[in-house]
């Protein structure tokens, strides 16, 4: 079994055991109508570019992917990475940062917030690609 198949495998069995309350997702779909279209959604992958000792998360769709190794302590987090395919901002409920990428497409950002993140690959004349949410 591959990590994808397995990741898959947990997402259904978390599906089946522990479905989404219909209300929550319908609220979820309502406030989706909230956002700005013009969006494509990054599929949750293995992380398995990145060393380190921290946990590994990908993402990716046909045109770029990223994988995120997440450092937590206390009070914030840290992602160190590598992006293919464009620019490279992370997001949580109140706010967002633009993270620099260098050319071989690694990146680093601290003093993130504990809690929901999301990343989002900003391609030049394309729409955003923007990940599902995680919890850092």
């Amino acid at each position: 079994m591959t990590d994808q198949e397995l990741l898959r495998a947990l997402a259904a069995a978390f599906d089946r055991r522990d479905p989404v309350p219909s209300a929550v997702r319908r609220d979820a779909e309502r406030a989706g109508g909230l956002v700005a279209r013009g969006w494509t959604e990054l599929a949750l992958v293995a992380g398995d570019h990145v060393r380190g000792a921290g946990d590994l998360v990908g993402f990716a769709d046909r045109r770029c992917r990223v994988d995120v190794q997440l450092e937590v302590d206390a009070d914030s987090v840290r992602l160190t990475g590598l992006a293919s395919g464009g620019a490279v901002a992370v997001r949580w409920p109140d706010g967002e940062r633009l993270v620099d990428v260098d050319d071989v497409g690694r990146f680093a950002v601290a003093g993130l917030p504990r809690g929901p993140l999301c990343v989002v690959v900003r391609r030049p004349g394309e729409p955003d690609a923007v990940g599902p949410w995680f919890v850092g």
